[in-house]
């Protein structure tokens, strides 16, 4: 015991207290640090504070200030909470031609002026360090507040900055040209709202759409599709419910008679069922179903070809030509199939066939007028031609109409210069002033005519193939450094602000009927991070935590400093 007691001792005077004070300290820190960093681990999965969002922001922000050039759009909606959101995005293009769209966040506002709009487009290049000075494209809906030419939100910023030229959203403009034929041709209008009101018949009621499912189960045919849902404001994408209406046909012509003679069923919905039944035992219903199916489903495709984000606006409006071309086409060959496809029809789901349509006597006031008789369709199949042409041509007008804007020729006129079937420098020189040097601009122009011709290839056909040439001879860059500098100014002008539109699935995500008191700032850092996925988990936590640490005096005396 004494020699045990001798060796305690004397290990005991060989240890430096202060140090084993100061090291049990640092241990300490580190501990606190490890746990604030389990902490910081799980708000990047969970919550995912402010100061994260900040710091993807800060990098999005970044990449935005090295582009020559950007372009802004904009979009608003009404949250859960019946609070205007005001979307803002910014689009660029980095040094190898890529495109890129970033989400800046939302702005609360009482109202959708121009005025309000312009403060807020203000404060958010403020809060970013955006300039005006290289804005030069402006892409919004077609809302008088900021399209319009006198005090619109386009023409207050080009009063700011002139270059800034403004494109209505293509995405928008295709949703346009479709409702121009729903609303203005009353067939089109009553089959739409027939149709809707179908689909909201069976799925409105629990009961209803139980049965039907029922029927859809008993069915010799197997896999019948679910009704899908009318959409209430996009033309475009209702492609899906009139196919559904199709591929369900007999069984909804069951289902409705069945509840219209059902004596359990009160008389208010055996009306509505007998009236949806009539309509679909008429072939004028099947043939506008196989005539709108076909006109939808070519309209959808553009417009999913619109919607994506590396598209730029002068190859929006190259799809838009050839989705023209093939209607056109449609309306000259498709009248037949569509005909022989509605009889077809017609048959299988035992409808009664089609026929000409009892005569209206015209009142004596009108007898004296230049009435033409002859005018009359002579038979049936005539009538239903008649009709067809008149919805194809409406289609085609407002199609022709809406796109044929002074944009989109200044656009095209742009491209004409860039792939060499025009040297007009006067219109981008005059337009763009100091952006470009007259002289270099069409040297450069020339000798990329020369690399091209050097490559084998005689001409670009499209700015599409300037991009790639200049994507696979990354070397060509730095000999035309001012052509380069046109062609990303042209991808730089967007299409479509359907980023704005993807940022409101977000917010319908997000702020939930659960979560309709979140603050703005929360609100808009929690959309942040999870716009930005990729950027998020790709966060160093070490330097957040070090710049959690440094916030005030506290935390610097509680977590430790990692050094690096």
């Amino acid at each position: 015991m004494h020699i045990k007691s001798v060796e305690a001792l004397a290990n005991v005077k060989t240890i430096n207290v202060a140090q084993l004070l100061s090291s049990a300290h640092q241990q300490q820190l580190m501990d606190n640090r490890t746990a604030l960093k389990k902490i910081f681990t799980i708000l990047q999965s969970l919550a995912r504070q402010d100061l994260m969002a900040n710091e993807v922001l800060w990098q999005v922000t970044q990449e935005i200030k090295t582009a020559e050039f950007f372009a802004l759009m904009l979009d608003e909606t009404e949250d859960i909470g019946k609070i205007e959101q005001v979307s803002t995005c910014v689009r660029v293009v980095s040094a190898d031609f890529q495109s890129s769209e970033y989400f800046l966040g939302f702005h609360a506002t009482d109202d959708t002026k121009s005025d309000t709009l312009l403060e807020i487009v203000k404060s958010t290049f403020e809060e970013h360090g955006l300039e005006f000075s290289k804005l030069r494209g402006q892409c919004y809906d077609g809302a008088a507040n900021v399209s319009g030419k006198v005090n619109g939100l386009q023409s207050q910023i080009r009063r700011i900055e002139p270059r800034a030229l403004f494109v209505h959203c293509n995405a928008h403009n295709l949703n346009l040209v479709v409702q121009d034929v729903m609303e203005k041709i009353i067939k089109a209008r009553n089959f739409i709202g027939t149709t809707r009101e179908l689909i909201n018949f069976v799925k409105d009621s629990p009961k209803r759409l139980a049965q039907f499912r029922e029927l859809q189960g008993d069915a010799e045919i197997d896999n019948f599709p679910a009704l899908a849902a009318y959409c209430p404001t996009r033309w475009v994408v209702r492609i899906k419910s009139l196919k559904t209406v199709m591929s369900n046909y007999p069984v909804l012509i069951q289902f409705l008679y069945e509840r219209s003679i059902d004596p359990d069923v009160d008389s208010v919905t055996a009306a509505k069922a007998s009236g949806l039944y009539n309509a679909m035992q008429s072939f004028e219903y099947i043939f506008y179903l196989v005539m709108m199916i076909e006109i939808f489903e070519r309209i959808e495709i553009l417009n999913t070809a619109l919607q994506n984000s590396h598209l730029c606006v002068t190859e929006s409006y190259e799809k838009i030509a050839a989705v023209t071309d093939v209607l056109t086409c449609t309306r000259e060959t498709k009248f037949e199939e569509i005909w022989s496809q509605s009889v077809a029809k017609c048959k299988e789901y035992e409808v009664n066939e089609p026929e000409l349509p009892r005569p209206r006597k015209l009142p004596k006031r009108y007898q004296a007028t230049d009435y033409d008789a002859s005018a009359k369709p002579r038979n049936v199949k005539d009538l239903y031609e008649e009709a067809f042409n008149i919805v194809f041509d409406k289609v085609l007008l407002s199609l022709g109409s809406r796109f044929d804007t002074d944009a989109a020729k200044f656009f095209k006129s742009l491209e004409k210069f860039a792939i060499g079937e025009s040297d007009d420098i006067n219109t981008i020189v005059n337009f763009y002033g100091q952006d470009f040097e007259r002289k270099r601009l069409l040297s450069d122009r020339n000798m990329f005519m020369d690399l091209l011709s050097r490559q084998g290839v005689k001409r670009a056909a499209s700015l599409r193939e300037i991009i790639q040439f200049f994507q696979t001879y990354k070397w060509a860059v730095d000999l035309v450094p001012e052509f380069t500098r046109f062609i990303r100014l042209m991808i730089t002008i967007p299409g479509s602000s359907c980023t704005n539109e993807r940022s409101f699935s977000v917010l319908r995500r997000l702020k939930t009927y659960m979560r309709s008191t979140i603050k703005q700032q929360r609100l808009n850092s929690v959309v942040i991070l999870h716009v930005y996925k990729n950027l998020t988990d790709g966060l160093d936590l070490e330097s957040l935590l070090n710049k959690f640490k440094s916030k005030n005096t506290k935390r610097k005396a509680m977590f430790a400093l990692l050094k690096k």
